[in-house]
């Protein structure tokens, strides 16, 4: 069976200037979201890999209420300023947590069933379809990662926000 990827990298940033220091403060807090969805995501797939059925259903409903509150505080969360960055940056933390939504509501739903059935009922299309869905998982959160990255990126160099 395919094993899911995970390799999100999210920084926390030190700040000089006040308007350097609001647009640090904002980063640390979209990234605080997205790392306590990290966490979720990472302990949902050791419950799966684990086969634990009780422990990877709470996990599954962990992470979906974590993508859920991250998009929530995200939309009210106000960015430091009005550039470019500022907006692309908040768009792609939502498109991040909207992403992770849509994995723990379907693909994550179905990937756990699919691991939790008995060996002896596992067939050749379950085994199939369960590879499948690595796939599809793996794309989807790579591609969500990278663009939330490359915001951040553009984001904290619009503020010069030095890395700590």
């Amino acid at each position: 069976m395919k094993r899911i990827l995970f390799l999100p990298l999210f920084f926390l940033f030190s700040c000089s200037d006040d308007s350097s220091q609001k647009a640090g403060e904002y980063n640390d807090k979209v990234v605080d979201l997205a790392n306590a969805c990290v966490s979720r995501q990472e302990a949902l797939l050791k419950a799966i890999n684990a086969r634990d059925e009780k422990g990877s259903e709470k996990a599954l409903g962990d992470f979906e209420t974590s993508t859920r509150v991250g998009m929530q505080e995200i939309r009210q969360l106000q960015p430091p300023g009005e550039t470019a960055e500022d907006s692309a940056f908040k768009k792609a933390a939502l498109d991040y947590f909207s992403q992770l939504f849509t994995l723990a509501t379907n693909e994550y739903v179905e990937y756990r069933k699919l691991f939790m059935m008995p060996d002896s009922t596992f067939t050749e299309l379950n085994a199939l379809r369960h590879d499948s869905l690595a796939d599809v998982i793996n794309a989807k959160d790579s591609t969500a990662d990278a663009a939330f990255i490359q915001a951040q990126a553009r984001f904290v160099r619009r503020y010069k926000v030095r890395i700590e």
